[in-house]
């Protein structure tokens, strides 16, 4: 007896604990709770985020969307949005009511518990740029180099087999299944009498060197903070002293994985105020030889390439002011609805760098873009727009929210009443 009472208590305390999340089947589930769906933003603007989503969808006639154990193909998830962006423009006092009745509502894997979500934030900077290098403006923002090249696993695991693929995953995070072996960014040394070596790509210090000379074209010279920051948002725009401007996209990166400075600076700034004002200001009281030894604890860089649009997502969209939301591309489906309540900040004044409070948030969001430090199952990098108020907004944002994703119940079409 005592022996089954004992084995009931394990059950008990260690039953329902989980595992780590290692497969998108596990990422997502239902979720019993219940919500009066608001906007905080308008619903104007969700609007015209939907129809832009729904075109998008259009062209992307094979994808698929995974929610949890639930797979729902392009077109079906097409015909859900297609109503739904109907109610909202004809009978929009029913849209909580109507997504509670034609909508299931998934809660994402979470960090500790079901549903959270740390949030970050993002945007775009616009920031003053030359056409050539100054002592003031001495950082290069670089295209893709051309002497790096892709190394892909996937292949080699196919045709080497299982063996090939237990080894590499061990090293390789997003070595997820036989089919997603993901890749390597490296480059080729040659060496007269031996064979070519294949050897990873230049780390941001071994770039950053004044004696290196990188091969890749010079798109812009700034100023080496500015750099940094533009490197970790991805994308921005260029003005130059001649009025002219350049807008850069994300275009590739050196394959090293991203480290935040953030955390090498807790002896001069509180975990608790650390933001991006808050490092920007600590770097620009450096020596520009403390500023690049604090800049190579990062050795991820990237690359761009000139847009002629808004900053485009991974998933090949533009950019949503609030609306666009990036996450883990092995767990979470691109093109999906999703809600999120979470706390934004306010500001008082305009020389605030700290909020004076945080307001109580919740939104309709797209899961649309990826980031280098999105990783796992309860992170989550909300765009927050263009310029220096969603730059100030984005650098304090660090909040622990919740996300959700909106999964059609039936693919048929319906009519209003």
């Amino acid at each position: 007896m005592k022996s089954i009472l004992l084995i009931l208590y394990i059950v008990l305390i260690f039953g329902c604990a989980r595992g780590p999340l290692t497969k998108k089947e596990q990422a997502l589930r239902l979720t019993e709770n219940e919500f009066n769906f608001s906007d905080d933003m308008n619903l104007e603007g969700f609007s015209e985020a939907l129809k832009a989503n729904i075109q998008h969808l259009k062209t992307k006639p094979q994808h698929q969307l995974h929610f949890g154990t639930k797979n729902v193909s392009s077109h079906q998830y097409l015909s859900s949005l297609e109503d739904l962006l109907m109610v909202i423009e004809q009978s929009p006092e029913k849209l909580s009511s109507y997504l509670k009745d034609h909508f299931q509502v998934y809660e994402v894997f979470g960090q500790k518990k079901w549903g959270e979500a740390f949030i970050t934030s993002y945007y775009e900077p616009v920031l003053d740029g030359r056409h050539k290098k100054s002592e003031e403006f001495s950082q290069a923002l670089y295209a893709v180099p051309k002497d790096m090249v892709i190394v892909r696993l996937d292949e080699f695991a196919e045709a080497f087999g299982s063996r090939f693929k237990r080894r590499f995953c061990k090293i390789k995070e997003n070595c997820v299944s036989d089919k997603k072996m993901g890749i390597l960014r490296a480059r080729i040394k040659t060496t007269k009498g031996s064979l070519p070596e294949i050897l990873p790509y230049f780390s941001r210090a071994e770039i950053d060197k004044e004696s290196f000379s990188l091969e890749a074209e010079v798109l812009a010279w700034v100023r080496p903070l500015d750099a940094f920051v533009l490197q970790i948002q991805g994308s921005g725009t260029i003005l130059f002293e001649d009025q002219k401007e350049l807008k850069l996209g994300y275009a590739g990166q050196n394959g090293h994985s991203y480290q935040a400075i953030g955390k090498y600076l807790f002896h001069v700034i509180p975990k608790d105020k650390m933001s991006l004002q808050r490092i920007e200001a600590h770097v620009k009281s450096l020596s520009p030889k403390e500023q690049t030894a604090l800049f190579n604890k990062n050795p991820s860089y990237i690359f761009f390439k000139e847009i002629e649009t808004k900053p485009v997502t991974y998933f090949g969209i533009e950019t949503m002011k609030g609306r666009t939301i990036a996450t883990d591309k092995r767990y979470f489906p691109k093109g999906a609805l999703g809600y999120l309540q979470f706390k934004k900040p306010v500001f008082q004044t305009e020389s605030e760098i700290d909020p004076s409070g945080w307001q109580e948030a919740s939104r309709f969001v797209f899961d649309h873009d990826t980031g280098g430090a999105i990783k796992g199952g309860g992170r989550l990098d909300l765009f927050w727009g263009k310029g220096h108020e969603a730059k100030r907004s984005a650098g304090v944002m660090k909040q622990m929210g919740r996300l959700y994703y909106l999964a059609p119940k039936k693919t048929e079409k319906i009519k209003l009443n």
